[in-house]
């Protein structure tokens, strides 16, 4: 089963009600999947579910904190930091598969987040 919430362009969700007609959601109202949420928030399903798994948030809210965080001046590395954050804590729960999924979400956030690598070292 899909999960469904409306979502304004520009990084406001509205849940449940259309603000011109106060119409439901569930009353024929245009809506989008949790997919289309975080395809819309600037990241992919995986760095979604890392920061979901970080804050203990559900994915819908993990979407609109990376949305927000991506607009912010160093919202990209706080990204970076929870993910690995969720690396080392999958690695002290002897999670090491876990881990290295976590690991490949933080390569593909470095490779196409420029601003997830503003304070690390490069040799």
């Amino acid at each position: 089963m899909s999960r469904h919430f409306n979502f304004e362009i520009g990084g406001h969700f509205n849940f449940g009600r259309n603000r011109k007609s106060n119409q439901t959601m569930w009353g024929g109202m245009d809506m989008i999947s949790l997919e289309d949420c975080i395809g819309l928030c600037g990241l992919d399903e995986e760095q979604v579910a890392a920061i979901g798994e970080h804050e203990h948030i559900p994915e819908i809210a993990a979407a609109a904190l990376a949305s927000y965080l991506l607009r912010q001046p160093h919202g990209a590395a706080a990204i970076r930091t929870m993910i690995i954050d969720d690396i080392h804590k999958a690695l002290d729960d002897g999670r090491v598969e876990h881990a290295a999924k976590l690991f490949m979400a933080l390569r593909h956030l470095l490779e196409h987040n420029p601003q997830a690598r503003t304070g690390l070292a490069v040799e």
